[in-house]
């Protein structure tokens, strides 16, 4: 019975993470290669990711010389990954319960 809800939760988490980790790469991606800001993709990625990693990037990057690599990201994506594992871990325990009872 709760097999189902259990495969909806994790696809969703994995899609919900999937989407997130590509954003976050391709942001780095984009600040390695000095993609312009003018690029609509680059104005995609930067406009969906600065809502989290803007407030970071103000303090972190004071300096006007330009930053080949985005440490920012990179922290991020590190979080990123732990949260899923986590969540994961939890779901997995959850069905481990489940099947005991």
């Amino acid at each position: 019975m709760m097999s189902g809800l259990i495969s909806v939760s994790y696809f969703l988490l994995s899609l919900f993470f999937t989407l997130a980790l590509f954003l976050l790469w391709t942001r780095i991606f984009l600040r390695y290669f000095r993609i312009s800001m003018v690029h609509p993709v680059s104005q995609m990625v930067f406009q969906l990711t600065h809502p989290i990693l803007g407030t970071f990037d103000k303090r972190a990057y004071r300096a006007k010389r330009p930053i080949h690599y985005d440490y920012i990201a990179l922290v991020a994506i590190i979080i990123v990954e732990i949260c899923k594992f986590l969540c994961f871990g939890f779901l997995a325990y959850q069905i481990a319960l489940d099947r005991k009872s």
